[in-house]
């Protein structure tokens, strides 16, 4: 098309050119773009080619490639198995003889036993293996709470130190001294 368009040019006579687009249906930009493509890449620069990126992987690398990340995930998914066999292992072992018999403690060495994990493993999959509260892990790292004594203010019907010492001493006397509380 460039080479006709160059010829209508050469010819000398007024409108071919125009004619030749027109015939064509082309625009005059697609021509220049293509005399541009000319002068930089030469004839290679008008060869069709497919619209997008190239692809810099054919069909044997990309399968390659997705082999390699299969294999790369069932990897770590095996090394996550076999740290979750060992924290079950880890808890079977503490809970043999001589292991403390109270669900409290065993709680809190279960909980220990997430706390010694490997960093691969994720606490959720800990928690779930070994059959712990993930909340109850997480209150469980809390530092204690300092527990706040409450004054209470006295009763309004309470005794005062003299009548309560004068019923306590009536009470201890002889004639009460045998005597249930009941009578």
């Amino acid at each position: 098309m460039v080479k006709a368009a160059e010829a209508a040019v050469q010819g000398g006579k007024r409108g071919a050119l125009e004619a030749l687009l027109r015939k064509e249906g082309i625009y005059s930009s697609h021509l220049s773009a293509w005399r541009q493509q000319l002068a930089v890449r030469g004839q290679d620069g008008l060869a069709p080619q497919k619209p997008g990126r190239k692809p810099k992987l054919d069909a044997k690398d990309r399968e390659l490639l997705a082999a390699k990340k299969e294999l790369a995930s069932l990897k770590r998914k095996l090394h996550i198995a076999n740290a979750v066999i060992d924290l079950q292992k880890k808890s079977a072992r503490r809970a043999g003889p001589g292991a403390p018999r109270t669900p409290r403690l065993r709680r809190g060495e279960l909980m220990a036993i997430v706390e010694q994990r490997d960093d691969t493993i994720a606490v959720t999959t800990a928690c779930e293996a070994l059959d712990v509260s993930r909340a109850g892990l997480y209150r469980h790292r809390l530092p204690p709470r300092e527990q706040v004594k409450r004054v209470r203010a006295p009763s309004p019907r309470r005794l005062d130190d003299g009548e309560r010492q004068h019923i306590l001493d009536t009470l201890h006397l002889p004639e009460f001294a045998d005597q249930p509380p009941s009578v």
